[in-house]
């Protein structure tokens, strides 16, 4: 068999038929064993395999030998399967491997494990000398890693060149007319495409790399949208805050900073509070969302009512909106569970002066139905599915022309 990258693999192929009663075929049984594979080496990295790695930790000890031993991990392989593909995913960990082959002694010896966990065995080695070696593996794999012809950093993204922004309109419940919109960001991951917002966005809110991505978004959006105002003035943008921005001491400035350049008001803009944000310390969210509402700025929790965590912090942090998660309005009609549960939610916040907002408004009957809630305002694909900055202005001065018609009606 040929690989992808021109190499040979040579494989022995057994099989059986099981057969029914009266000779048709139930089962094909086929077994394949690579001829190729040794016990003692990966056959995918070419590095000490797991066996010998126990084989050569049980010499060590029976001989009495100081040494020391580096496990590492590399995350977010799954995510490459998802993105890339399985071949990529291999490429990339020979590619690893190679590094680390390289990184080699006489005193050293570095062993693949199952899936992405690779083991190192340093003789003669101490505390020391383990953590300036787990230094040198830390900025080996910074330094980035060559797949396909291409440079992979150490962060996925590489960069913020191949990220866009869509925007999903925001209406009032009562009436449907725009008021305000969702920056939402999305991935053209080249040659690869269009990556689904559902296989990154969690994977990055993980990576360092957010802090600059969520700011590029922040930018971005108030740059986009600031025309906006000077025919909307009651228009607000939406951006999503990931908890890698929260976390550093430098976002307040630099937000204040994108306020100034952008030349937008602090008072349309609402920041929605993600969901890695609930695991931030009570008192050092508080502290970060009373500076920004100081300056004018608004904040919304996020998927409320998808975990515990939502209601300590409405509870405990001056929240100025709720938006009910969609999982919350998916099949309410028929699901008095669901009814109480957002109209006691709605109930909540009103109580609170929060102001509402539920996701998931597909259809004119859910929305109809809906308005008897009394929520703020709505967002959903019965409105409008998340658009291109162009696409959203259309829609804002057609809804602006249809609500005059209906004044003068």
């Amino acid at each position: 068999m040929r690989e992808n990258n021109g190499s040979y693999v040579m494989f022995s192929i057994h099989a059986e038929e099981l057969r029914d009663e009266e000779g048709a075929l139930d089962y094909l049984i086929i077994g394949i064993k690579n001829e190729n594979a040794f016990p003692e080496i990966d056959a995918l990295t070419d590095l000490y395999s797991e066996t010998r790695y126990v084989e050569d930790l049980e010499k060590l000890i029976a001989a009495g030998e100081k040494f020391a031993v580096l496990q590492i991990h590399v995350e977010g392989f799954s995510t490459f399967n998802l993105i890339y593909g399985r071949d990529f995913s291999n490429e990339l960990l020979r590619a690893i491997a190679l590094k680390f082959i390289y990184m080699m002694d006489m005193d050293k010896a570095v062993y693949r494990l199952e899936r992405e966990r690779f083991v190192f065995i340093l003789k003669k080695a101490g505390r020391e000398e383990l953590l300036a070696f787990e230094q040198e593996v830390r900025s080996t794999l910074a330094a980035g890693i060559m797949v396909q012809g291409e440079l992979h950093p150490e962060n996925g993204c590489g960069g913020c060149e191949s990220f866009f922004l869509v925007y999903q309109p925001i209406v009032k419940a009562e009436t449907g007319a725009i008021v305000g919109a969702e920056a939402l960001v999305r991935w053209n991951c080249e040659p690869y495409g269009m990556v689904p917002p559902g296989m990154f966005i969690e994977w990055l809110e993980t990576d360092p790399s957010m802090y600059d991505l969520g700011n590029f978004v922040l930018r971005t959006a108030l740059s986009e949208t600031r025309e906006i105002l000077t025919y909307k003035p009651d228009f607000c943008i939406n951006v999503n805050i990931s908890a890698r921005q929260l976390e550093r001491p430098e976002f307040q400035q630099e937000v204040l900073k994108i306020l100034a350049e952008t030349d937008y008001p602090g008072d349309h803009l609402c920041m929605e509070l993600t969901e890695r944000c609930r695991d931030f310390p009570l008192d050092v969210l508080k502290r970060e969302v009373c500076f920004f509402q100081k300056k004018g700025i608004r904040f919304a929790m996020d998927d409320y009512g998808t975990g515990s965590a939502s209601s300590n912090i409405v509870m405990n942090v001056p929240m100025n909106e709720i938006k009910i998660d969609m999982s919350f309005i998916r099949g309410i009609m028929d699901n008095p569970t669901k009814q109480a549960m957002v109209r006691a939610i709605l109930y909540f916040a009103s109580k609170a002066n929060m102001t509402t907002c539920l996701e998931g408004v597909e259809n004119e009957k859910l929305q109809n139905y809906l308005r008897d809630y009394n929520a703020t305002w709505f967002q959903g694909y019965h409105y409008s599915k998340p658009v291109p900055r162009q696409e959203l202005e259309d829609l804002l001065r057609t809804d602006k022309a249809e609500h005059k018609k209906l004044e003068k009606t």
